[in-house]
């Protein structure tokens, strides 16, 4: 089984479409992670930029959010924009964390549905403000939902319980066996991304992920997937802590995901 690892959007968008496109592709990357445009023609621009590079593309839906009713609606809308990329899946940040299961069943159930117009895998991604905020919560709709599927941000989680869920052990192994793609980010029990994940006192941090992160790969390869999709998710500012005084950036935060992606590129190999 093969690893493929996606540069997220997120900090390049200022380069413009094929300046964001182009620079994904210079660092090395397999695929890009992007935003779908609202507008067709500025899709179908970034599109043909993701085909000219030769890179694969995950399409990302984080817009729908609304009143439940109109959330359905735009999810729906969102979902279907994503697929004219050409995606190889669609990760969702679906719902909002304070809503009833009332409200999000219908989310998830639209989202299902949309697989087969698609013929892609949409995912829901394990993130704050979102339904599966926490990993308790998470596991309530894996059960009552048997083809739920999540992307595994897990430094949110880490966040949100002020742990390395030390004491969740069997409950993450449901949620982790449930994970189809990866958003790497090394968070800590005080936030979801620690300031250099290369710097040893956050060892421990970065060894946990990286377990859970290796089990995720297990669970892939066992089920017979072909490969399994990493997008490394270092983000810049508010993400990436700044100088108290100038505001500025405490470190690059291209130069720290390609740092993780190589990391996990000698971490995660299979003999």
């Amino acid at each position: 089984m093969r690893i493929d690892f996606f540069c997220a959007w997120w900090g390049l968008d200022h380069l413009g479409l094929e300046g964001m496109v182009a620079r994904v592709a210079e660092l090395g990357y397999d695929g890009i992670e992007t935003f779908v445009p609202g507008d067709a023609a500025e899709r179908s621009r970034l599109g043909r930029a993701i085909e000219a590079a030769g890179l694969a593309c995950i399409a990302h839906q984080y817009e729908a959010d609304g009143s439940p009713e109109r959330t359905r609606s735009e999810l729906i809308d969102n979902l279907r924009r994503a697929g004219e990329l050409g995606p190889v899946l669609v990760n969702s940040h679906t719902g909002r964390d304070h809503w009833t299961a009332a409200a999000i069943d219908p989310l998830i159930d639209a989202a299902a549905d949309l697989e087969d117009e698609l013929g892609v895998p949409v995912l829901h991604e394990t993130h704050r403000s979102r339904f599966p905020y926490s990993l308790a919560v998470t596991l309530d709709y894996l059960q009552r939902h048997p083809t739920l599927r999540l992307t595994a941000d897990l430094s949110h989680w880490a966040c949100v319980s002020e742990s390395l869920l030390e004491d969740q052990a069997d409950e993450l192994e449901t949620a982790l066996a449930r994970s189809v793609h990866v958003h790497a980010r090394v968070g800590w029990a005080q936030g979801a991304q620690v300031p250099d994940p290369a710097a040893p006192r956050w060892s421990t941090e970065l060894d946990t992920h990286v377990d859970w992160w290796r089990r995720i790969r297990d669970h892939r390869r066992t089920s017979g997937a072909e490969a399994m999709t990493i997008t490394t998710e270092i983000g810049p500012p508010p993400y990436m802590p700044v100088d108290p005084t100038t505001g500025a950036p405490i470190a690059d935060f291209v130069e720290q995901n390609v740092w993780l992606r190589e990391h996990l590129r000698a971490e995660l190999a299979l003999s």
